[in-house]
């Protein structure tokens, strides 16, 4: 992994682990940037990439994210179930 991947990968493992919500702006190739607030779950690798499965808020449905297209990201204090 790249050293700005594996940051993200490690800082969303962490937040998988201490269940903590986090705030991310994404790339969306149809939308551009767009702010989400995430509930991490789990990361996985699919075709030469890192993605993590995570509720997301605004869509109220489970999403995948790619972490490369992750561009800010921070973990919030706040928990979820």
């Amino acid at each position: 992994l790249k050293d700005e991947t594996l940051t993200k990968f490690n800082q969303l493992t962490r937040a998988i682990k201490e269940r903590k919500k986090v705030s991310i702006r994404y790339y969306s190739y149809n939308k551009g940037e767009n702010d989400r607030v995430i509930c991490p779950a789990e990361m996985f690798l699919f075709q030469d990439g890192w993605y993590v499965a995570a509720f997301c808020e605004y869509k109220q449905d489970i999403r995948h994210f790619e972490l490369k297209r992750i561009i800010k990201y921070e973990l919030l204090n706040e928990k979820y179930e």
